[in-house]
This record gives structure tokens, sequence and C-alpha cells, in this order.
């Protein structure tokens, strides 16, 4: 922090808030979070269990798209089909 009270982060500061904050917006708890950063400071002997914590948090981010991607989808249909009606009533005499 510098005399006006200004912090400063070096780019690793900042690489680990980033990373930080991507594994909490995947769902991962802070307790697991903390697991990967321990895992982190383990040194490459941990890297398969590292990897193994990521491919299963990718998995479940991949089945939270798929699942907003089904229901885009069925939002956009429901629109559509308002545009339908609507398009109908207009053209009426």
């Amino acid at each position: 922090m510098d005399r006006n009270g200004i912090r400063s982060y070096s780019d690793n500061n900042l690489d680990w808030i980033e990373t930080v904050q991507a594994l909490r917006s995947t769902g991962l708890s802070l307790t697991e979070i903390k697991q990967y950063i321990e895992l982190y400071k383990g040194g490459d002997s941990t890297l398969p269990d590292r990897k193994n914590m990521l491919a299963h948090q990718k998995m479940k981010v991949e089945d939270q798209i798929a699942l907003l991607m089904r229901t885009l989808e069925k939002l956009n249909y429901k629109m559509a089909l308002i545009d339908a009606q609507e398009n109908k009533f207009e053209k009426l005499p």
C-alpha cells in the first residue's frame, strides 16, 4: 500500500485473484478453492490432482451451460409464438 492508501498488486497477485474468482463462479466452494491452492503450493507432483479437480468442475460447468442453452431455446420458442400471435392480430382488418 502506498502513502495514499492505494494498494498495488503484482501480476501474480492479480492472476490469483482472477483464478479464485473464476473457480468461485463455477460453484467451487471456498474450502475446495483452498484445497486447490494447497495443491498448487505442493508443486508439480500435484498436477494430476489439480487437473482432476478442474476437469470435474469443467463437467459441472458444461452441464450448467447445456441447461441454460435448453432454457434459452425454450424462451426463444415462446417469444416466437408470441410474435406470431401479435403479427396475426395486427394484420386483421
